[in-house]
């Protein structure tokens, strides 16, 4: 019998904004060192034309779970934890510190007058295999106020706060979520003038389902002192999500 599952941390994310900068792909040796202690290795180039939108990447790093990209206008580090479905207890030290890391190798290129905001994001899975029906009818019920029309075929909502001290936002979102496995064979292209596989996903089946829960906080209302964010931002930003994991979104992650 297949062991139960219990909610894991399925991703951690961290997300840097920062003034445009229309020259950083010339900094790439400084991003490599600046970024040692998140993951080692070389920084590649997205080849990407220097009048293109600021968002897109200029260079990304990837090692194992990590992914790392640097654009114009911001730097994002992405945790994958789904293959591991282990709890936010037990993967919160790794968590701040690779945000701890990331967060300080970024002001190793930028000044903290440059750092418009940061954000972090934990998303939680809730393994639950009833029906797709049944667990958006959960979500409707305990959440969504609104007439009837019929049966529930999907449900989900975000809602976003600012925090009590006016020095971040928080937000919440919540929805059923399916994931759906399968080998694929790659066909024999003998002959064939092409080599594109055609996947139906709806005929996979479903390995897991659930409820997804995604909470973040970011400093964008963080009120500046002499035009700089402080420089623990980190720390008090990976406090308060904490915060709301432990205890005060907690309703939000029980199922």
């Amino acid at each position: 019998m297949a062991a139960v599952v219990h909610q894991y941390l399925t991703s951690a994310t961290c997300a840097i904004t920062f003034a445009v900068d229309r020259q950083i792909r010339y900094r790439v040796a400084d991003i490599e060192r600046a970024f040692q202690n998140v993951l080692g290795g070389q920084a590649t180039g997205t080849n990407v034309a220097d009048n293109a939108a600021p968002p897109i990447p200029r260079f990304t790093m990837q090692s194992g779970p990590k992914q790392l990209s640097v654009s114009q206008i911001n730097a994002q580090l992405d945790l994958d934890f789904f293959n591991q479905k282990k709890s936010f207890e037990t993967l919160s030290a790794t968590v701040k510190k690779n945000f701890s890391n990331f967060w300080h190798g970024v002001c190793q290129f930028k000044n903290l007058v440059e750092i418009r905001d940061m954000g972090l994001i934990l998303v939680f899975n809730t393994p639950d295999m009833r029906s797709s029906d049944e667990l958006n009818s959960m979500i409707c019920e305990r959440y969504i106020r609104a007439p009837s029309l019929g049966q529930v075929a999907s449900s989900a909502f975000q809602l976003g706060f600012l925090d009590s001290d006016k020095q971040a936002f928080i937000n919440v979102a919540v929805g059923a979520y399916e994931v759906r496995e399968g080998t694929v064979n790659q066909p024999d292209l003998k002959g064939s003038s092409g080599g594109a596989v055609t996947i139906m996903l709806d005929d996979l089946p479903v390995t897991e389902r659930g409820i997804e829960t995604k909470l973040d906080a970011n400093s964008k209302p963080m009120e500046r002192k002499n035009g700089e964010l402080p420089v623990n931002l980190d720390e008090q930003l990976f406090q308060r999500l904490n915060g709301l994991v432990t205890d005060r979104f907690k309703e939000f992650l029980v199922w």
